[in-house]
């Protein structure tokens, strides 16, 4: 079958709710996905019911901010359980690091002319529900502020590295991130590799037992995707892929359906690699 093993929802930086994301991935002809949103399980359980209800075949996801080498990287967890403790703590730590941070960003612009409304602080409140916070609700208040055109003008002119508004992530490291998706069960893939992680940190992440790579993905062209598949074929690694959907990034749409991995169901993909 056709699987999306990359997908976000307004639980993080995504614009839909994941009934609404499984519903374009029917539409889009998928049979199976993932909603991966950034340092939360708190959409899986509406997924999970959406899935059941579209007849697509659903595996558990988040992608979780870390660092090797004091380089950022993201670890897609999958078919782990979204109720095993310790990753939920480490779920709600990474929500604080991350609510603490916008609080930063929005102070940081005021101090550099941007007008944002003086209540901004009480849209944080999503947080307490479950959602992860990140750039993307910033960037809709710089819109909202009249102070970039779009999301687009937003990141490039105030939330990137370089830009004097820019405030820096703080994460775990990835040995604890690596351990606590094994010990709930599931299995740790690095996401788009070929966009932000060095071949060095790679071999650093699979001596430390990364379980797999992730081989399609919108940032990979076909050498990267032949190069990462190769790879993961020579050291035994699970190759997933996907559309890294958020519904309001460019070419999100047309990426929906277009990016995927051939699945076998009940087969043994999300199995954790004998080490």
């Amino acid at each position: 079958m056709r699987a999306d093993f990359h997908l976000h929802t307004h639980y993080s930086d995504g614009r839909y709710s994941p009934e609404q994301v499984v519903q374009k991935a029917a539409e889009a002809g998928l049979e199976g996905l993932a909603i991966t949103d950034h340092d939360t399980a708190g959409g899986i359980a509406e997924a999970r019911s959406a899935c059941l209800k579209a007849n697509i075949e659903f595996v558990s996801g988040a992608e979780i901010s870390s660092a090797i080498s004091d380089n950022e990287i993201h670890i897609l967890a999958y078919n782990f359980d979204p109720e095993y403790e310790s990753l939920l703590g480490l779920f709600e730590s990474q929500q604080e690091r991350r609510l603490q941070r916008a609080l930063e960003f929005i102070s940081v612009l005021r101090k550099n002319g941007v007008d944002l409304a003086p209540d901004e602080e009480l849209a944080l409140g999503i947080g307490n529900r479950g959602e992860a916070i990140g750039r993307p609700h910033i960037a809709r208040m710089i819109v909202a502020s009249g102070s970039a055109a779009s999301m687009d003008d937003a990141f490039g002119e105030y939330l990137v590295p370089g830009s004097p508004t820019f405030v820096p992530k703080s994460f775990p490291g990835v040995e604890e991130v690596l351990k606590l998706v094994r010990e709930a069960g599931g299995v740790s893939i690095l996401a788009h590799p070929g966009h932000m992680t060095s071949h060095a940190d790679l071999i650093k992440l699979i001596d430390l037992g990364l379980d797999g790579v992730e081989v399609v993905h919108p940032s990979h062209d076909k050498v990267l995707q032949k190069y990462y598949g190769e790879l993961a074929d020579r050291l035994k690694l699970i190759a997933t892929g996907g559309s890294d959907y958020h519904g309001w990034q460019r070419g999100d749409e047309e990426n929906l359906g277009n990016y995927f991995v051939h699945w076998v169901s009940g087969g043994n993909l999300f199995h954790p690699r004998t080490l």
